[in-house]
């Protein structure tokens, strides 16, 4: 028998890899730093890990799929400045 953790650990690394972000953009305006700590809190997955990806309630796939696309919104942002002020 495999003893499991109850506690939501996942969902606290996740919150926080996301007030990490936000801090990043709204505060530092450091897009790159922010987009690769969002990517980073995908790992943390907030909601049931044992559960398939086709067993998932839709609006769980619309929120990681939401995420995801904002990860590659902010690294391409981030690219997108870093190429016009010559970081």
């Amino acid at each position: 028998k495999s003893k499991k953790m109850k506690t939501p650990f996942n969902k606290y690394l996740y919150a926080g890899f996301l007030f990490i972000s936000a801090y990043y953009v709204l505060f530092s305006h450091d897009y790159m730093s922010a987009a690769s700590n969002m990517g980073i809190g995908l790992i943390f997955d907030p909601f049931n890990t044992e559960q398939k990806w086709e067993d998932r309630p839709k609006w769980q796939k619309i929120w990681l799929i939401v995420h995801l696309a904002i990860v590659a919104a902010l690294f391409g942002y981030g690219m997108g400045i870093a190429d016009k002020f010559k970081i």
